[in-house]
């Protein structure tokens, strides 16, 4: 006999995204909300949902957003359907690939831009040095200082996490935060 997890509920959906948007600190966290809203919606396909490219997004006359997906084992398209959550807007998929939308740092071709994912299937390329505002401003007024800001260096992870380690460490996090947030599960 084989144990498997109990399913994922909505309202279980609900907690994890609303644990993400109220900590988001950053890009990847409403990039994450959006992988765990698209995952619930896809039932659980995470290999296929973490390459879609924005160009695989439309929207029909009627307002449905259809997301054509390629399988990645089989390189078979497939599409869903998504229509937007009329009960919580937390949970809704067009909100959150919206918010994931907006709050991405720099344009990409992917819907989800999670490039450590996506390693070896496309060029590499460097991401952008984070620069306080103060320091930008200092080295312009400054005619002395070379016009190249001071280079950091970025840790570059030695072995890349693929698309499975990754939802399970964002369920995780996101779980073991609700759980300090309620401890008691009222």
């Amino acid at each position: 006999m084989v144990k498997k997890a109990p399913a994922c509920t909505k309202e279980d959906l609900r907690i994890l995204m609303d644990g993400l948007y109220y900590d988001a600190a950053s890009s990847k966290d409403y990039q994450d909300a959006a992988l765990l809203a698209l995952m619930w919606y896809a039932f659980g396909r995470a290999s296929d949902l973490g390459f879609v490219v924005k160009g695989n997004l439309s929207v029909s006359a009627d307002g449905v957003v259809f997301v054509r997906l390629i399988r990645v084992k089989t390189a078979e398209e497939q599409g869903i359907s998504l229509f937007p959550d009329r009960d919580s807007f937390i949970t809704c998929p067009l909100h959150a690939i919206a918010m994931a939308l907006v709050m991405q740092d720099s344009p990409c071709a992917q819907l989800l831009d999670h490039p450590h994912l996506a390693a070896g299937s496309e060029e590499s390329v460097a991401a952008p040095v984070d620069i306080p505002l103060a320091e930008a401003l200092a080295l312009c007024d400054d005619d002395d200082v070379p016009a190249e800001p001071p280079q950091k260096k970025r840790k570059v992870p030695v072995d890349n996490m693929k698309i499975h380690a990754y939802v399970n460490r964002v369920v995780k996090s996101a779980s073991a935060v609700q759980a300090k947030a309620n401890p008691l599960g009222i």
